[in-house]
């Protein structure tokens, strides 16, 4: 994924995230990687890629335009078990 720049979207290195995580900052390392990168980013964490999109036109292209291109992957399908097939947890291409 592109920022709306055309640029390669920035990665947040893992080491990061695992300090931050045990000296429970995490959201403090959020709010300061979105203020470094404003469009996007994204991050690797227990070897799954986590994206944070910030950009109105790069949400809506997640969100609206090609939604079927992004999955939400396991943890929303055990997230179904509690809340049902819904606006958070549905994974389901649509025609």
């Amino acid at each position: 994924m592109q920022t709306t720049t055309g640029k390669e979207m920035p990665k947040v290195a893992t080491h990061q995230i695992v300090i931050k995580l045990l000296k429970n900052e995490l959201f403090d390392m959020a709010i300061h990687s979105t203020e470094k990168f404003p469009e996007m980013y994204m991050f690797s964490l227990a070897g799954k890629k986590v994206y944070n999109v910030n950009h109105p036109l790069l949400a809506q292209d997640v969100l609206q335009k090609n939604y079927n291109n992004y999955t939400k992957g396991l943890p929303y399908q055990y997230l179904s078990i509690l809340l049902g097939n819904g606006l958070i947890t549905n994974d389901v291409k649509l025609a």
